[in-house]
């Protein structure tokens, strides 16, 4: 069984290339993916929606112009096994090919564990990916070490252990490979 890194999707362009792009992932309704038949899905990539209610909301979009739309997924392990460095090329398209394909802008924050990956890919399939450990933060009141995003504000979470704000920055965040996870 994996863990899931569980990240938020940006995808921006035109409402028709955002419902080709989001029509790539696996949706709760779609337990066995060998039924799929809309062609290159993204592996191991799920939605926690009905595939229904992500159409009725991107369909909200304006018809004309560039909008962008926000999607809650679940990789098994880690983005980069699933989107970016893709073994098995047969049913699963990566990140890159489906930019390009799609014409459509994406970025993605995921966490899994300790480690955060921060990942931007543009209608071109050019793809920018970090991939680090997570700061960690003790609390002086008890003494609790924990991690935290990179892009969150320390002075808005409460120890885990004892409740009380004021959690301080630890020294030191290390790159890490999740390829080598």
């Amino acid at each position: 069984m994996p863990n899931w890194a569980i990240g938020t999707v940006f995808v921006q362009g035109r409402r028709e290339n955002i419902m080709r792009f989001t029509e790539r992932f696996i949706y709760n309704d779609e337990v066995d993916t060998k039924t799929i038949e809309r062609g290159l899905y993204f592996k191991r990539s799920f939605v926690h929606a009905e595939r229904a209610e992500i159409v009725a909301e991107i369909e909200k979009l304006p018809a004309e112009g560039i909008s962008t739309f926000e999607l809650l997924v679940s990789f098994a392990w880690c983005v980069d096994s699933c989107l970016i460095r893709v073994r098995n090329h047969n049913e699963h398209i990566t990140l890159t090919d489906a930019c390009k394909a799609d014409e459509v802008l994406v970025s993605i924050y995921a966490e899994e564990n300790d480690t955060e990956e921060i990942i931007s890919c543009d209608s071109g399939g050019y793809v920018d990916y970090i991939c680090n450990y997570m700061p960690k933060y003790k609390c002086p009141h008890c003494g609790n070490v924990m991690s935290l995003p990179s892009k969150s504000d320390a002075d808005d979470f409460e120890c885990c252990d004892c409740g009380k704000l004021g959690l301080v920055l630890l020294p030191g965040k290390d790159d890490f490979d999740c390829e080598a996870a």
